[in-house]
C-alpha cells in the first residue's frame, strides 16, 4: 500500500518475502550484522524450492545444505537428473574441498560410482579424471624424504597395515600413496581414511 501511495510499483512476492526476511531477522534489534550476499543466496534457494513440485528430484537436492550431500544424492538419482545440473553439483562440491588430499578422496568417490555411465559431459570425466587419476593408476616410485614427508610416510604405512583386503580399503590404500610425500598438507592419513570412508558410504558403494 505505501508503495502504491509513493507512486511506486508493487513489490511481488518473491521481492516482498526477501523484505521480509531481512528487516524482521530478531538480530537486528541488538546490532547483528549479518551477510546481505549468504541471506540473499539462502532467500532464493528457499523460494526456489518452494516453487518445486513435491516429486521433483530437486526439491530433495536442494532441502540439503551440504554441496557433497548434494552430490551423493543425485549421483544417486541417475538419469533424472540432467547431466548439466550434474555436472555443477559436481563443480561445487569439488570447489568446496578444503584441500588437494579432499578433493582427490571425493574424485574417486565419484568416479567410481558414475563410471559406466556413458552420458556425462566431457567437463564433468575430464574433472574426474584430472582429481583422481593418480589414485585410480597409482604409480611406484622411490622418494628420498626426510622432515615432515617422512613422517607423512611413516603415518600413512601405519594406516595402510590396518586395511584389508576389501574393495574399499584397497581404494582406500591407493588413495593413500598416492598422495605421497607431499599431498597431505592440512590433514593426516588416518583422518583421510575416515572422510573417505564417510564418502564411500554416502555414495553407496558397496564394501
Amino acid at each position: 500500500m505505501l508503495a502504491e501511495a509513493a507512486g511506486q510499483t508493487r513489490p511481488g512476492w518473491e521481492d516482498a518475502a526477501w523484505l521480509a526476511l531481512r528487516h524482521g531477522l530478531p538480530g537486528i534489534a541488538q546490532g547483528v550484522k549479518t551477510k546481505a550476499s549468504s541471506l540473499l543466496a539462502a532467500h532464493r534457494q528457499a523460494w526456489s524450492l518452494c516453487g518445486l513440485d513435491a516429486s521433483d528430484p530437486w526439491r530433495q537436492i536442494l532441502a540439503l545444505s551440504d554441496p557433497v550431500d548434494r552430490l551423493a544424492l543425485a549421483t544417486g538419482l541417475g538419469k533424472s537428473i540432467d547431466t548439466a545440473d550434474f555436472t555443477g553439483l559436481l563443480t561445487t562440491a569439488f570447489a568446496a574441498q578444503v584441500d588437494k588430499a579432499h578433493r582427490r578422496a571425493l574424485a574417486l568417490v565419484v568416479y567410481l560410482s558414475v563410471r559406466d555411465r556413458r552420458e556425462l559431459p566431457a567437463i564433468a570425466v575430464e574433472t574426474l579424471a584430472t582429481e583422481a587419476r593418480e589414485a585410480i593408476q597409482p604409480s611406484r616410485i622411490t622418494h628420498q624424504v626426510h622432515g615432515t614427508q617422512l613422517t607423512a610416510c611413516r603415518e600413512t604405512a601405519a594406516v595402510c597395515s590396518g586395511l584389508s583386503d576389501t574393495l574399499r580399503d584397497k581404494h582406500c590404500r591407493n588413495l593413500l600413496q598416492s598422495l605421497l610425500p607431499d599431498g597431505y598438507k592440512g590433514t593426516k592419513p588416518a583422518d583421510l581414511r575416515e572422510t573417505f570412508n564417510t564418502l564411500w558410504a554416502k555414495f553407496h558403494l558397496p564394501c
